[in-house]
């Protein structure tokens, strides 16, 4: 038997709000290994042991916010997706390099500090995604061999985000154009 769907109370949801804001506001001036819990309480104005009600610790929360920023807009713009193609492969490419230089931009002391949390759970979400478009495409492959092919390809768009970022002066589309040929060789492989 389902159990019906209990509502959130609106206070909770404030909270939550509250401390993601404060530390998206202190992630702007303060590098992130310097953030104590206390920093982000008393800008949220709230205490310690509610801090703890809704995250373990500071790294849960920056798990939060870059689900609650990056993850959802990614997820909406990709909705109308349903097949693993090259139209969703740039629309991931773009939706990479915006978002990296959005946060190299607003949480500039931070945002080296936190890169390597956010590599992994840019990839890691990206490979759940790729494997959901790929299995719903029905094709006549083992599942291991999508697994594999969906980490690989988080790997490589990821890769190339960052490639663009870091080194290249060309705008992101046309890098994304450039890179096609090579991601769709790859993807050949599997129809």
């Amino acid at each position: 038997m389902m159990q019906p769907e209990q509502k959130v109370d609106p206070r909770i949801l404030r909270t939550r709000k509250l401390i993601l804001d404060a530390f998206m506001t202190i992630a702007k001036t303060k590098d992130f290994a310097s953030i104590s819990i206390k920093d982000i309480t008393d800008a949220a104005t709230v205490n310690r042991a509610t801090f703890y009600a809704h995250f373990a610790d500071k790294y849960e929360l920056l798990d939060a916010v870059l689900t609650d920023t990056f993850f959802k807009n990614m997820h909406e713009h990709l909705n109308c997706h349903d097949r693993l193609n090259e139209d969703t492969v740039a629309n991931v490419f773009l939706a990479i390099t915006r978002f990296q230089k959005e946060l190299s931009v607003q949480w500039k002391k931070s945002y080296e500090s936190f890169r390597p949390i956010i590599e992994n759970k840019i990839k890691k979400d990206l490979e759940g995604l790729f494997y959901l478009l790929l299995t719903n495409q029905n094709l006549a492959v083992e599942k291991e061999k999508l697994k594999i092919w969906s980490v690989l390809l988080s790997w490589e768009i990821y890769g190339a985000c960052t490639d663009w970022q870091q080194n290249s002066t060309l705008p992101a589309e046309k890098y994304i154009k450039t890179a096609m040929p090579y991601i769709l060789q790859g993807m050949a492989v599997l129809v």
